[in-house]
């Protein structure tokens, strides 16, 4: 497959994983307040990169890591206590036309600021279930690469919303089939001051963001 021209800007960051070959579900994660995080927005999701010795709990709305929300937040190393969390308020800040587009998820305040939002489309799988599930049973995962379960489903076909990985031997195409790591995932956010602005969010243990996110995990 090619890779197409987007109009969006990418954000990744590799975080270092290890090999498992252990059947993949999704580590402890905890949404610390669900009704709220939600707020009506039925397409807000989260994805769990836990593969290696760096864990996070990303959302697709602009916040990277924060510890106020949902753990992990940062979280190292793999052993670590719960005290071990380094992310407390992460997020995609953008200028442009004279705003300032943050997502910024403040417990103490009465009325949340987000500027990204989740973008509308079929992008997970909307049917939940506890498999693809956060640990609240409520908020929704993101599509992981590494489990079906989580992705979106169109005519009763469950389908990988994202990107593979690059063609080394052919720059600008994919290898169809083949993901980035052990756990890539997938999403899309858009900012929300109605300028049209789409960030690809790609976590890899590998993070990034976008209005169409992108994330892997890989284990090695």
């Amino acid at each position: 497959m090619i890779l197409p021209s987007l109009p969006s800007l990418t954000i990744a960051a590799l975080l270092a994983t290890a090999v498992s070959f252990a059947q993949p579900v999704p580590g402890p994660n905890t949404i610390k307040n669900p009704q709220r995080y939600f707020q009506g927005i039925d397409q807000r999701a989260v994805g769990l990169l836990d593969k290696g010795e760096l864990s996070n709990l990303m959302t697709n709305y602009g916040i990277i890591a924060d510890f106020h929300l949902g753990t992990p937040a940062l979280h190292w190393p793999r052993n670590g206590t719960d005290v071990q969390h380094y992310g407390f308020g992460v997020d995609l800040i953008l200028i442009a036309d004279g705003y300032v587009v943050s997502s910024i998820y403040d417990p103490s305040s009465a009325s949340l600021d987000f500027g990204w939002e989740a973008a509308e489309g079929n992008w997970f799988n909307a049917n939940r279930t506890p498999g693809n599930t956060a640990g609240d049973g409520v908020t929704a995962f993101l599509a992981f690469s590494d489990i079906r379960e989580t992705w979106p489903v169109e005519n009763g076909t469950s389908f990988w919303p994202g990107w593979y990985r690059q063609n080394l031997d052919n720059p600008g195409y994919y290898v169809d089939g083949e993901f980035v790591s052990d756990r890539d995932v997938y999403g899309r956010l858009r900012d929300d001051y109605g300028m049209g602005l789409t960030v690809e969010q790609t976590a890899s243990l590998t993070a990034g963001l976008t209005a169409r996110t992108s994330s892997s995990s890989a284990s090695g």
